[in-house]
């Protein structure tokens, strides 16, 4: 993936994603689920549950609009949505096996 009009050099978003999850497990980052056991023994509650897949919804929204920018797509377009969807399935899974 390339950042349109800058001299960044070309990485593939899965690149980019498996540096941003290994630089979050290295530093625990509490957004990727190192959150500690306050916030894992009150996770049950509905409301917190509730936003929790609100966040993962907007992160998603947010990659979407950034593949379909870097790839000059339409924002609607199937595949910036699917893959978005995809990379945000992989982060959900890393979120729970972190906590």
């Amino acid at each position: 993936m390339t950042h349109c009009g800058s001299a960044l050099p070309q990485r593939s978003a899965l690149a980019a994603l498996r540096r941003t999850f290994q630089a979050a497990t290295t530093s625990q980052n509490p957004v990727a689920g190192f959150s500690g056991p306050e916030f894992t023994a009150v996770s049950p509650s509905p409301t917190l549950a509730a936003r929790l897949r609100d966040l993962h919804d907007q992160r998603e929204a947010a990659l979407t609009k950034a593949l379909a920018t870097a790839t000059g797509t339409a924002p609607d377009n199937v595949t910036p949505r699917a893959t978005a969807a995809l990379f945000g399935a992989v982060a959900r899974v890393q979120f729970q096996r972190i906590r």
